[in-house]
């Protein structure tokens, strides 16, 4: 993907990535932390692998998340 004229792999894509082959011969990638910042809670959680899959079908704009 280009962004701004530049290459870039969006952090959606690197999560997809991961969610798609983990487990996989072909997995690239282990889970090593992910820290969640909740804006409406005003914290940040470090939850699991399983959360972090979830994140690739998550909304764009942070107002409209859950």
């Amino acid at each position: 993907m280009k962004l701004v004229g530049r290459r870039a792999v969006p952090p959606t894509e690197i999560a997809r990535h991961f969610r798609d082959h983990l487990g996989k011969p072909e997995q690239q990638l282990d889970f090593v932390y992910f820290l969640e910042g909740r804006e409406k809670e005003r914290q940040a959680v470090v939850p699991n692998a399983e959360a972090l899959d979830a994140t690739c079908e998550r909304p764009k704009w942070d107002i409209v998340q859950p």
